[in-house]
């Protein structure tokens, strides 16, 4: 049974929260990437909870949440996704972060470690210029899709892998789902600068969640050499790599993404 929430956070800003799954089933928070509704990763989440509780967060310039803050960064999600969790009185759970929710996913495991049960970081980087300075032809492309009319659907177009791309269906879903709730420019170049200057190194080594680290085998947004100092900071922790997938996993290969965060979580 899915229940849609408006949970309001810090000034004035609110999330939409999306609970799907048993309500009995160990509780999975899911925070999407830069700017994009829930609805865009569905086949990745109904995966999910078919055993567990998946609580999606589409967080301040995501989805149907309010709009992003100017001056925000990744730190500052992180804190917002603390006060859901409050909100809807889940003291503990599994996290789930892709890119940029990847990012904050960090920072809630840092800064509110107690909230964290396991942590998976999905095509994701502890420095945001660090990754920003890798494969720039890549991050052009991306800069130009979020300059476009449609900067969503634009920036989706750009992130996934030309197999998903050149599907009339998949493409046609994935681009529904960003009609239903379009971001503007302004916000996603907010968003992009609290990537860029996401840095988390520092604190890595206080992560004491047991960590799956996720990454596609073509990646050239966040190539895997830039993953391997996320998983080098985070001690003990584990490495899977997705087949057929670039930048976006979720989209690329949902069932086997999937399946990798199933594993890992219900590891004993």
């Amino acid at each position: 049974m899915t229940e849609v929430h408006r949970t309001l956070v810090e000034d004035g800003a609110f999330a939409r929260v999306v609970h799907d799954g048993s309500p009995d089933a160990p509780a999975l928070v899911v925070i999407p990437a830069l700017g994009m509704p829930a609805a865009v990763i569905d086949p990745f989440l109904a995966r999910l909870a078919s055993a567990l509780r998946v609580v999606t967060i589409e967080l301040p310039g995501a989805g149907a949440a309010s709009g992003a803050r100017a001056g925000w960064g990744t730190r500052d999600l992180a804190r917002a996704v603390d006060q859901v969790l409050t909100a809807h009185a889940i003291p503990r759970a599994h996290v789930f972060g892709v890119s940029l929710g990847g990012m904050v996913a960090q920072w809630v495991a840092i800064d509110h470690p107690a909230r964290v049960d396991r942590l998976v970081l999905a095509s994701t980087a502890a420095h945001g210029v660090g990754a920003a300075l890798t494969n720039l032809p890549a991050k052009v492309v991306l800069a130009k899709a979020a300059l476009s009319p449609e900067p969503g659907a634009t920036l989706a177009r750009a992130i996934v892998s030309d197999h998903v791309r050149d599907d009339p269906d998949a493409m046609g879903r994935i681009e529904a789902a960003i009609a239903e709730q379009p971001r503007d420019g302004e916000e996603i170049a907010w968003l992009a600068a609290a990537a860029a200057v996401h840095d988390t190194r520092a604190c890595l080594a206080t992560i004491r969640a047991p960590t799956l680290i996720l990454t596609g085998a073509h990646d050239a947004l966040i190539p895997p050499a830039v993953q391997d100092e996320l998983q080098s900071g985070i001690t003990g922790a584990q490495r899977t790599t997705i087949a057929g997938a670039g930048h976006a996993v979720v989209l690329d290969q949902p069932s086997a993404t999937a399946d990798a965060v199933l594993a890992f979580l219900q590891r004993a």
